[in-house]
Formats: C-alpha cells, sequence, structure tokens
C-alpha cells in the first residue's frame, strides 16, 4: 500500500522551521519580515512603473509576495491572471488567459530557470506574448538557461535581486520563506483550508480556549499539541490536534469508493494557525490527512478508482508500469473536505454565542471543482 500525506508539517526530526532555514533565536523575525516588505514594495513600483498590461502571476508564492499591494497594481490599470505549474505531472491550471496580448510574466524567485522556461513555453503554445518577466529574486545561472532557451532575451528580465552564486541565492531565499510563513494562510495551493476572519480584538489564549472547545465537540477523542511558533511574529502563533478514532472517515471513504478499492486512513491531524491584532483576529484551519490505497493502471494512463476513471490532475509520484500510485486528488482531499465540514457548524455556532461578527473563506484546490 501506498500513502499520502495532505497538509503541512512545521517540525522535522525534532528541528523547528526556523532552524531549518538556518536561523537562530538572536534572529529577530519581525526585522526579516519587514526588510522583505519594504524591499517588496520597491519591487512593486518597479512592476507597475510602466503601461499597464495584464499580469501572469506564477504560482502562490508570487501570489504572497505582493498580496499587501493587490489593491496598488489593481489601481494602476493592471489586470492580474494567476497561473499555477505543477511539476509532478507537467501540467497547468487557471482561469482566462489574455490571448494575443503582450503581458508581464511575475515570478516570486527564479533558481535553475527549468520552471519557468516550461511556463514560458506553455504561455508561448498559447499565443500569449511575455513582454517582460520580473522575479523578486534571480539566480545569475538561472537566467542564462533562459536566455538559452529563446524564450525570451535578457534585457527583458528584471530581478530586485541577482544572485551570483548558490550559497547568495539560499540566504536570500531563505529569509524569503520567513516573510511567507509569517501569513496564516498555506502556501500549498493543493492544501483545502477554512479561513476565519474576526472583526475584534482576542487573545491568544481566548483563540485556543475556542479551538479546543470545538475541536473536541466535532472531531471525538482528540490529542491537543503545541504547534511550533520558532520565527513567527508575535502576533501569529499555532497549535494543532490529533485525531484518534479513524472509524468514521474510513466508513465516508468505503462510501465514496468502489467495494474493490482496498483503502485505510492512517493519521489525521488538523493544524491551526492565527494571528491576533489589534482590531481583528484570524485563524485557519487545516487538515492533514495520510491515506492509504490501491490504484490500477488502464494502458498508459493512471486511472483513479475513487475518482470514477477519470485522469487524476495531480501525483505524487512519478509512475510508469504496473503498480500502486496515491492521488492527492481524491483521497486526501475526500477526507479534509469532511473534516472541515465537522468543525465548521461548531466553530460557527461558538462565534455566535460569544456574539463575535465572523466571515469564513472556504478554500479548496482548483483542480477539485
Amino acid at each position: 500500500m501506498n500513502s499520502l500525506l495532505v497538509g503541512m508539517h512545521v517540525v522535522t526530526n525534532g528541528i523547528d522551521m526556523y532552524q531549518r532555514f538556518g536561523f537562530s533565536d538572536s534572529d529577530r523575525p519581525e526585522e526579516i519580515i519587514r526588510e522583505i516588505r519594504d524591499d517588496v514594495d520597491e519591487f512593486v513600483e518597479r512592476l507597475i512603473s510602466g503601461k499597464p498590461c495584464p499580469i501572469i502571476q506564477e504560482g502562490k508564492k508570487a501570489s504572497f509576495l505582493v498580496s499587501h499591494s493587490k489593491t496598488k497594481i489593481e489601481d494602476a490599470g493592471f489586470v492580474v491572471h494567476p497561473l499555477k505549474y505543477y511539476e509532478t505531472d507537467e501540467s497547468f491550471f487557471h482561469d482566462s488567459l489574455p490571448v494575443g496580448r503582450n503581458v508581464i510574466l511575475l515570478t516570486d524567485s527564479i533558481h535553475t530557470g527549468k520552471k519557468l522556461e516550461r511556463v514560458l513555453g506553455y504561455l508561448e503554445h498559447h499565443n500569449v506574448h511575455v513582454k517582460q518577466l520580473f522575479s523578486y529574486l534571480s539566480n545569475e545561472s538561472g537566467l542564462d538557461s533562459l536566455v538559452e532557451s529563446g524564450l525570451i532575451n535578457r534585457d527583458q528580465i528584471t530581478s530586485q535581486h541577482l544572485t551570483s552564486g548558490e550559497k547568495q541565492y539560499i540566504r536570500i531565499s531563505r529569509k524569503l520563506h520567513v516573510y511567507y510563513r509569517s501569513r496564516i494562510v498555506p502556501m500549498d495551493p493543493d492544501v483545502a483550508y477554512d479561513h476565519y476572519s474576526i472583526s475584534a480584538s482576542m487573545s491568544h489564549r481566548d483563540v485556543f480556549s475556542l479551538i479546543r472547545d470545538s475541536a473536541k465537540s466535532s472531531l471525538g477523542k482528540v490529542h491537543f499539541t503545541k504547534g511550533d511558533s520558532s520565527g513567527l511574529p508575535k502576533a501569529v502563533r499555532t497549535m494543532g490536534v490529533d485525531v484518534k478514532d479513524f472509524s468514521g472517515y474510513n466508513t465516508i471513504l468505503k462510501t465514496e469508493g468502489p467495494m474493490r478499492l482496498s483503502y485505510e486512513v492512517n493519521y489525521i491531524h488538523v493544524a491551526f494557525k492565527l494571528r491576533c491584532e489589534k482590531d481583528t483576529t484570524e485563524f485557519t484551519v487545516i487538515p492533514e490527512v495520510d491515506v492509504s490505497c490501491d490504484f490500477v493502471d488502464v494502458g498508459s494512463e493512471i486511472v483513479c478508482l475513487i475518482g470514477e476513471g477519470r485522469i487524476c490532475p495531480i501525483l505524487v509520484e512519478g509512475h510508469k508500469g504496473g503498480g500502486e500510485v496515491v492521488c492527492s486528488a481524491c483521497l486526501g482531499q475526500v477526507i479534509s473536505d469532511k473534516v472541515l465540514d465537522a468543525i465548521r457548524p461548531n466553530m460557527q455556532a461558538a462565534l455566535s454565542t460569544a456574539t463575535l461578527p465572523f466571515r469564513i473563506e472556504e478554500s479548496r484546490p482548483k483542480w477539485t471543482d
């Protein structure tokens, strides 16, 4: 049996995320975040300095990078078109593309250049003309590779930081990770989550209490875990809940899938990430699910049984020939949705009882629509 973990982890082998990025406790995350934010402001000014045109925004990180300038970019007359490239099966997901138009391609970073080469090739194939490429962080060798592809010229590329070696590139990219991690929504577009926004000030203690009560009511037997808050700004904290009884979720899979499918839920953890500010409070609910499942091949195509024989757009690992594969599009999403559905009513009731004004944004992967 193969297994798939859908979600996010912040601690690996006893080493917290901040340490993995090469920082120590003496490095203040607020200062790193402020430095990146000021630098991004300058980057955005360069981005919108020319004549307004469509912007192809490549990936979730690019979206996060300029999110606080979204209104400024739109007010300057630029229309943003998100595009996501999945390296696992070299597929693209997007809504409409500005076909026949000159555009700016925006990305957070260019390392080897291979990913951007595929993106540029895809846009060229669909008659979208990239006149400028803006990258916050670029490695010299990656740009050389892009230019050698013939898809773009060097004078069309603008980089806020251009590095000549791997060490310099990694040093800046680590700071970027700290900046991204200060946000409470997941960077991974394949993760399902609910985002709660409360128009009132609450302490971390009060939010933790609310989460504990709702989780107990929603998920049955659970174990609460302390989150890893190292490297986070003071306003942001995390906690987690391990679900101990999977029987109900295995029943759900039996209902969702055909009887010939072999499956098992191995692990369910729910991560909560909260931000408490002066006038607002917000937190995200992010299930992490591990499910084992058998799949079959039909010819050269990989078919997901739960998906009623459709070709799955996302695969965790490359697969050629016989054997088993795990489809994140079906198994992980089925259980993640059910976990969020179980928590939401109790959370809504608790917030309503406390007379707290709130709204909920349900975010799901594009490929599950």
